[in-house]
């Protein structure tokens, strides 16, 4: 039985890929196996619990309180799985990258590519280049899908208080509309919202030439199926330029055109967490225009925050590794728990330092980044004292 040749024209481009991509080595290849398996291991158990206390409790909670119908809820539950999976990654790095090295310190393997001249150094390279894939794994998650999947998440939450199926409850809801070059267009006021109707409604429309009007109204119904507002016991003033009003209109029972739906005024559009890095950009641009310097420095350690997070799981790799060599073989739920402590050390130093950020007492420059600054210093400690410990 002969062996498959490849054709004369794919000869050539496989030439091309092992000069450019070189093999692995025997040592590589089995340092990526035994990473692997409890990566994936990781992934599992860590999403699963970020889901299950997340979102599954929430979900169920809203489920028999609001009467949410349940294949809804599901959907729901799904949309939220790729946000957990991405908090589950740099956790499942740290873990896999420990329980990896632990159990050559166990088997007494480091010792004896220790004998053959490998350094810890060496042993790192393909842990990092695991860890790099990790992260770019991560941004991608981060910036093109986590947005989606949570905005969608939302808009499915709102779907059955659009069609009046939902008892909500909101006070003093304020939103502004702003035009193509962010001037002020319309300013909108409710006293309460109940998930169809809105109480003492008032609306101060911007758009009328020469001239303010003011929508008064006691109550304000939203027909979903008509897509418009029903004003109810209101009045309407045409308000001049000098104060004076105009026209003034009593009515008992009026439709009226307001671009904008009742949820939509109680729950504004996308938050940061909902959106990509251009989107955050754009964000921080309008919020530069309007003058509104807290939120523009929220936005900017936003983008930070979404560059900075994905290189932590090439770091954690670093902390892990190093610390499995000065442990012998552990167990899964004992590396689960060194884990937790961790990341729940790099969580808090994170909290404090969005913290400052957001009071302005740190840039957003400095608040992304200190974080991964301190743990990346950390794991070259750690790593150079295990070059000299193995």
């Amino acid at each position: 039985m002969t062996t498959p040749t490849p054709s004369a024209e794919a000869a050539p481009i496989l030439q091309r890929i092992e000069v450019w991509l070189p093999k692995l080595s025997l040592l590589d290849r089995y340092i990526l196996q035994e990473l692997s398996k409890p990566f994936v291991f990781g992934v599992g158990i860590f999403s699963a619990v970020g889901v299950s206390v997340g979102s599954l409790f929430t979900l169920l909670q809203q489920v028999s309180a609001t009467q949410i119908p349940l294949d809804l809820a599901l959907q729901i539950l799904v949309l939220q799985v790729p946000r957990f999976v991405s908090f589950a990654l740099p956790m499942s790095m740290l873990m896999a990258s420990l329980l990896c090295l632990s159990r050559f310190s166990g088997d007494r393997e480091l010792t004896a590519l220790k004998a053959c001249g490998v350094s810890f150094f060496r042993l790192l390279l393909p842990i990092l280049v695991f860890g790099l894939g990790v992260t770019a794994l991560m941004f991608l998650l981060n910036e093109n899908l986590v947005p989606f999947t949570q905005y969608q998440a939302k808009l499915m939450m709102q779907q059955p208080a659009l069609e009046g199926k939902l008892n909500l409850q909101d006070k003093n809801i304020f939103y502004q509309e702003y035009g193509p070059d962010r001037e002020v267009r319309r300013f909108f006021y409710a006293q309460t919202f109940d998930g169809r109707s809105m109480q003492g409604m008032t609306i101060l429309d911007l758009t009328q030439p020469n001239a303010n009007q003011v929508i008064s109204a006691k109550r304000a119904t939203w027909d979903a199926a008509e897509s418009r507002w029903q004003f109810q016991n209101g009045k309407i003033y045409l308000v001049t330029a000098d104060g004076a009003a105009q026209n003034v209109l009593s009515f008992e029972d009026q439709e009226l055109y307001v671009p904008r739906d009742p949820l939509a005024l109680a729950v504004p559009g996308q938050s940061l967490d909902e959106m990509s890095i251009a989107d955050a950009q754009a964000y921080w641009a309008q919020q530069r225009q309007a003058g509104n310097p807290q939120r523009q420095r929220k936005a900017a350690l936003y983008i930070h925050q979404q560059f900075a997070l994905p290189f932590i799981c090439l770091i954690f790799g670093v902390v892990g590794s190093t610390l499995g060599t000065s442990l012998r073989r552990i167990s899964n739920s004992t590396g689960f728990g060194l884990c937790i402590v961790i990341i729940l050390g790099y969580y808090l130093l994170t909290f404090l330092t969005n913290n400052l950020g957001s009071f302005g007492l740190l840039s957003p420059l400095a608040s992304g980044w200190i974080p991964n600054l301190v743990t990346a210093a950390i794991a070259i400690w750690l790593a150079l004292r295990a070059e000299y410990r193995i």
